[in-house]
């Protein structure tokens, strides 16, 4: 059975100054997720979901705000960074870009828009890494650095398995009405086909006699 657990990365980086770097960040990190909450409502009902649920099944809970993780990206030059796609992160939920440091360009460059954004210092960039193609572009001068914070698709879906076999799901807020719909409209569906196949039937031995 897979469960959740910490990166490889961060379990290599305990003890050597990852918490206390994600504890001096914890407050950046609530402050962008309280802009996910006014911008991208959804966004934030779904990763808070993620979060609360973890506190229940004991998985970890996510070390950047709402998003599960954060990478970072140091010292990009001239040559600036390849054309990707995040695979591994969710196509519902925003990736948020926060760079730092002192540069000069370096602007993300969406190829599949063909779109340049300038994304300085005291920026942060919302955008869905999963679905758009994304580079940076070359630095001319310093060096940029950037935090970026993300959740991946599989981590949502772990957590859902995790809640069902705690038996958990129908305790969330709302669910157990959804739940209650759901058989509702189960039941008005067989009740419907019993009734046309009663209709059939006396059809068909109208049709004999």
């Amino acid at each position: 059975m897979k469960v959740l657990q910490h990166s490889t990365e961060y379990r290599k980086d305990m003890g050597k100054g990852a918490e206390d770097w994600l504890l001096a960040n914890q407050e950046l990190f609530q402050h962008v997720t309280d802009k996910m909450q006014v911008g991208f409502p959804k966004q934030f009902t779904k990763t808070q979901r993620f979060k609360d649920d973890c506190a229940k099944s004991g998985y970890p809970l996510p070390v950047a705000g709402n998003w599960h993780g954060v990478a970072i990206n140091q010292r990009m030059n001239q040559k600036g960074g390849e054309r990707h796609v995040d695979w591994n992160d969710s196509k519902t939920v925003f990736n948020c870009v926060i760079p730092y440091g002192t540069f000069k360009n370096g602007n993300v460059f969406l190829p599949g828009v063909n779109v340049e954004i300038e994304v300085q210092r005291t920026d942060g960039f919302f955008f869905l890494g999963r679905i758009c193609e994304h580079e940076v572009l070359p630095v001319t001068d310093g060096q940029r650095n950037v935090l970026d914070l993300f959740c991946h698709t599989l981590n949502f879906k772990r957590q859902e398995e995790a809640m069902l076999r705690l038996g958990t799901q129908g305790n969330r807020k709302g669910r157990v009405v959804r739940l209650s719909l759901i058989q509702r409209e189960a039941a008005v569906g067989k009740e419907q086909a019993k009734i046309r196949k009663e209709k059939r039937n006396a059809l068909a031995k109208k049709v004999v006699k």
